[in-house]
């Protein structure tokens, strides 16, 4: 008979234990960045809109991260880089549009504002747009007119454009209200407030009114309508809108670098963790944000884990920084362009992490790959891809439209070689209560986590310096802000 050694409570707990942590332990840290994604992205913080003191939690969580990692605090003040702003909110809509026969009106509770801004219209014309014919739109084309969409446009609209509005029934049931403590109704459109007239003057993602409607009379009528001037048609009406102001935080931590005649430069790794709230109506009002962008920060959070626990220290400075108010045009990454930690000229590259656990949306193609926006405009494409290569990670050319649709624009403008790294973009939960945390992929994460490391790690310990290309033509205009050392 063979002997059978007794199994004990405890040799049995230890065996389960063993095979939990075998399961487990498909991709190392995947389950870190599950942790840090289910507190972003929980119920209890409400879809982190901006203003709100669940934003504010957010912040501390990050904060309180980097401190456990080793990071050095971003500021004189800590973790926290203020960030002045100004939200105008709107107070009243009263839009009268005649076309023909047609006679509409927007006004009260079935308007809300994307950007808040006050304008009087009498007899202006109307053009029906897309996202394609916006961005071939010029100032002169659309001074003084309303613009018609059914759908986001991003950024580009000219700022001589009156008013842009938006007819999307689905859309306008989930948008977002913003800080009760600036008001109770409407939305926000903050833009900068701060002794320097350049930030005055910047505005935010757009310069002109935005709003967006769910009136289903008014929704017909546009999509209704071919894609261009409509023909005799005017609107005429106001828009109220009032100012508030208010600080939001943008959370730096700094891991200093090991060479003493490089350390002075450095390079940026960064996500946004603000969100757009709750949803005005619905049954599920908390727009999470999950994969937009609690994903991002969780990558960069992991980022910084493989980088201070490794052997070898970058021979750089790694400045992390997790963004405010990217949702309404880039608050806290265009701040921090013009307050750096890290001079701009000392700034070697930008690596900006969006949508990083999800492969559905677009420009995605599948597991352990990912794409990176302008990826030929500069060299840290191909340095991202060449180091990613043994991790069994693809890092491939994103579509360069997206490339101006993330912080990494705010950088770029300054000169720095700036790209955003992302799983894929615009995802079928993008925007909604749906972009929830189960459905992110923490081993595809974690794999990522790595590559873009190895990425970071293969610019900071270079002799060379990443430069914009000299051939690609989307390239020239940040090539030529770069400024000289």
């Amino acid at each position: 008979m063979r002997y059978r050694k007794r199994v004990t409570p405890r040799r049995l707990l230890a065996l389960l234990c063993l095979a939990a942590a075998t399961l487990s332990a498909a991709e190392p840290g995947a389950r870190r960045l599950k942790k840090d994604v289910g507190y972003l992205a929980s119920d209890k913080l409400k879809g982190r809109g901006l203003g709100t003191p669940e934003l504010e939690q957010a912040a501390d969580y990050i904060a309180q991260r980097m401190w456990h990692l080793g990071l050095q605090p971003g500021t004189s003040a800590g973790y926290f880089q203020k960030v002045p702003a100004e939200a105008s909110v709107l107070k009243k809509t009263d839009l009268t549009f005649e076309a023909g026969s047609t006679k509409l009106t927007l006004a009260g509770e079935s308007v809300r504002a994307l950007a808040a801004r006050p304008v009087t219209l009498s007899g202006a014309g109307i053009i029906k747009v897309d996202r394609q014919s916006a961005r071939q739109l010029k100032p002169d084309d659309v001074k003084g007119k309303v613009l018609i969409a059914t759908a986001f446009l991003g950024r580009g609209i000219p700022s001589t454009a009156a008013l842009t509005i938006v007819a999307s029934p689905s859309d306008a049931g989930m948008f977002a209200k913003m800080p009760s403590v600036l008001d109770a109704k409407g939305t926000t459109a903050p833009r900068y407030r701060h002794g320097f007239a350049t930030l005055q003057a910047e505005g935010t993602r757009s310069p002109t009114g935005m709003l967006l409607t769910g009136d289903e009379a008014f929704s017909k009528w546009v999509a209704a309508l071919p894609v261009g001037p409509v023909a005799d048609a005017k609107v005429t009406g106001s828009v109220e809108a009032q100012d508030r102001e208010f600080n939001l935080r943008n959370v730096i931590g700094i891991l200093p670098g090991s060479d003493p005649q490089l350390r002075d430069t450095c390079i940026l790794v960064s996500a946004h963790y603000d969100h757009l709230g709750e949803a005005s109506s619905g049954t599920d009002r908390i727009l999470n944000g999950a994969n937009d962008d609690a994903s991002g920060v969780a990558t960069m959070l992991a980022v910084a884990r493989l980088l201070t626990t490794s052997k070898e220290k970058p021979k750089r400075s790694i400045v992390f920084a997790a963004w405010t108010g990217e949702e309404v045009g880039g608050l806290g990454s265009r701040f921090y362009r013009q307050f750096p930690v890290c001079a701009i000229e000392k700034t070697l590259a930008m690596i900006n992490l969006e949508q990083t656990g999800r492969y559905d949306g677009e420009g995605g193609s599948g597991k352990n790959r990912a794409l990176v926006t302008g990826w030929g405009y500069s060299d840290v494409g191909k340095i991202l891809t060449e180091a990613a290569q043994p991790l069994g990670v693809e890092i491939y050319a994103g579509p360069d439209e997206f490339f101006g649709r993330s912080d990494n624009l705010f950088l770029a403008q300054a000169g720095v070689p700036a790209h955003t790294v992302a799983s894929s973009l615009e995802f079928p939960d993008y925007h909604k209560p749906t972009d929830s945390a189960e459905k992110l992929d923490y081993d595809h994460m974690a794999l990522l986590s790595k590559a873009v490391t190895a990425g970071v790690a293969a610019i900071a310990n270079s002799a060379t310096e990443p430069k914009w290309s000299e051939t690609v033509p989307g390239a020239a205009p940040y090539r030529k802000a770069r400024p000289a050392r």
